[in-house]
């Protein structure tokens, strides 16, 4: 499997061999966010250590186990200024869980986590546009809503793990025009697998996502934005297809301590009958986001938010996810940061072998405390109730997380 994975790797160690080794410049202003500096090049470096317990990691409404999970970890971040209007940025975040009682669910077996966030980019500027250049890497074992399956072509409703390389790599690219700004994305995806049993999920994704808004006012943005794929899987068990959408978003302050945005897309999907998944439907429907920010005081800042997404199913050909819920922040005291909220989940597949329809109630809620200007302390508690059609896929779930950051 390693093989699949060398061209990614690859390209992340060359760009970091760049900046390690590349002459460059950074500014003043740039330097004081940033707390050290090898060469032309500066850093964040943070530290993290969590050890958290999970009352059902096997994700199972029927085999429940609990476990302790020690979790150390590093995040970096970094900035080399090219000359005046060209610089290169990254952002890393690497974690390894080690499990107390199952030991074979380690992400150490497989590979180290990586961030969803992490991500090497060099922005160009020419005239009046920017060219962006990006590669975004995420490894992940997480199987809460995966499917697999077994060696005699059945369907496994009880994945523990799910482990994923997710890459994508591509432009953005922007034209400014003062009041108005258009572009768009080119980019290719590639989700890699690192078992054999979800072979059948490996996939890559083409995307052309053009956009264009206008700044009416200080207080309103409006535009249009537009989607073109192509997704094709490795094996012949899902079905390749092309989707495209089109539709507008706005982002308005309506008054001092109120904001809402909002976009809605109109996507259509057209997968061919390639795949043994048995699901033969078409589906087209609306992609819509809606946030609305109250921020009432320097102290306090909330939201409600409401957001639906066609996903590429595991078993099916699209997972239609809509998601309701709240949020907040709250500065309780100078050194205590409170924020919390909760977030209803819903989920249909579009059709297939084994078609789940299922929900999910949220909350949560946590605390972070600066004991300096260099270390903090964060305790999380979430809470999860899984519904499904399918009896073993219904579960409650808690986890209880206590994080230590170090920022050197």
């Amino acid at each position: 499997m390693l093989r699949r994975f060398i061209p990614i790797l690859f390209v992340w160690s060359l760009l970091g061999a760049m900046f390690l080794f590349g002459a460059g410049r950074v500014s003043a202003q740039q330097e004081q966010y940033y707390n050290f500096k090898i060469g032309d090049m500066l850093f964040n470096l943070t530290g993290t250590f969590s050890i958290h317990y999970n009352s059902n990691v096997t994700n199972s409404g029927i085999d429940r186990e609990d476990d302790f999970i020690i979790s150390p970890g590093v995040f970096l971040q970094g900035t080399w200024e090219v000359g005046q209007l060209n610089d290169f940025t990254f952002t890393i975040g690497i974690s390894a869980d080690k499990y107390l009682k199952h030991s074979e669910l380690d992400s150490l077996n497989n590979f180290l986590t990586i961030a969803p966030d992490s991500e090497v980019s060099f922005t160009v500027l020419v005239g009046d546009a920017s060219l962006t250049f990006f590669d975004r890497l995420n490894y992940s074992v997480d199987g809460a809503n995966a499917f697999g399956l077994n060696a005699d072509g059945s369907v496994d409703n009880n994945v523990t793990d799910y482990g994923r390389f997710d890459n994508r790599a591509g432009v953005d690219v922007i034209w400014d025009l003062n009041d108005v700004q258009a572009g768009f994305t080119f980019a290719r995806t590639d989700v890699i697998p690192t078992s054999n049993s979800f072979n059948f999920t490996r996939r890559t994704q083409y995307d052309i996502l053009p956009f264009i808004e206008a700044n009416v006012n200080p207080d309103l943005t409006v535009g249009l934005r537009g989607t073109l794929s192509k997704n094709t899987y490795e094996k012949n068990f899902n079905n390749n297809s092309t989707s495209y959408g089109l539709g507008p978003f706005f982002e308005w302050a309506v008054l001092p301590n109120w904001t809402v945005g909002a976009g809605a897309e109109y996507m259509k999907y057209h997968f061919d009958d390639n795949g043994r998944n048995g699901d033969v439907s078409n589906p087209d429907g609306l992609e819509y986001n809606f946030i609305l920010t109250n921020t009432p005081s320097l102290l306090f800042e909330h939201r409600i938010f409401a957001l639906r997404d066609f996903d590429y199913g595991f078993i099916s050909n699209l997972t239609k996810v809509d998601v309701y819920g709240y949020a907040f922040q709250w500065q309780v005291a100078r050194k205590a940061i409170l924020n919390g909220g909760i977030a209803y989940i819903k989920g249909k597949d579009s059709g297939g072998l084994d078609p789940e329809s299922y929900t999910n109630w949220n909350p949560d809620i946590g605390l972070t405390y600066y004991l300096s200007s260099k270390f903090s302390a964060q305790l999380n508690y979430e809470y999860s109730m899984r519904r499904s059609d399918i009896p073993a896929r219904t579960y409650p779930q808690h986890i209880i997380a206590l994080t230590f950051f170090y920022d050197f």
